[in-house]
């Protein structure tokens, strides 16, 4: 089973550079060789989830897909997926669940690698000739000697790349990252969200 505890406040940090281990740091650095006179932009947001008890790589994975499924279940993500509608006359609208497997699409966004523990999605705009990434990740610290899930709670993350023909203006710079904020914080609300009709949904013993 996985439990997620309440709690936590919305204390949204953004990164001053892409952790190197992630994988949205290692499909950025493709995305400079395969574009290298493109001019690339990216950031990460993280932000502290209450404590998960995972065990296994399996329920680390399950965790992670709740996370991504919870951001694409957002009122903002709905809003640009309705526009991604509009601009490319081709309607595609949410699944109820999605497994987010390596190459599941949904609008413009192709899954194109998975860990356990991270979704990076890259997407492509013929339009504009913009390409990029969408990064979700959930990092669980180890756990207590006792077994109890670490008491410093999990990490949500968030990021994007994105490589342009022209430098990014300021003003998109800074709507992309409020944007890049409220979405973080929709997906854990609506985390939240889905424990707890989980947790209600379990059959309670007598």
């Amino acid at each position: 089973n996985i439990t997620m505890a309440r709690g936590m406040s919305m204390n949204i940090q953004q990164h001053p550079v892409l952790p190197p281990n992630t994988l949205l740091a290692e499909y950025q650095c493709r995305l400079k060789e395969a574009m290298p006179e493109g001019h690339v932009y990216s950031d990460i947001f993280s932000i502290r989830a209450p404590p998960v008890d995972v065990s296994t790589d399996e329920e680390l994975n399950e965790i992670t897909k709740l996370c991504a499924n919870a951001f694409l279940h957002t009122p903002a993500f709905g809003w640009e997926l309705f526009l991604v509608n509009v601009t490319k006359g081709k309607w595609q609208w949410r699944q109820a669940f999605n497994d987010f497997d390596e190459g599941s699409e949904m609008g413009i966004w192709k899954v194109i690698k998975r860990t356990p523990s991270e979704v990076l999605m890259e997407w492509h705009d013929t339009l504009s000739g913009q390409t990029g990434h969408t990064y979700i990740a959930m990092h669980i610290p180890p756990k207590m000697e006792d077994g109890r899930p670490s008491p410093a709670g999990s990490q949500l993350s968030f990021g994007s790349s994105i490589i342009t023909k022209k430098p990014l203006l300021d003003t998109l710079t800074t709507m992309h990252e409020y944007y890049s904020r409220m979405l973080l914080a929709q997906t854990l609300n609506t985390m939240r969200m889905y424990t707890a009709a989980s947790a209600s949904d379990e059959p309670t013993s007598k």
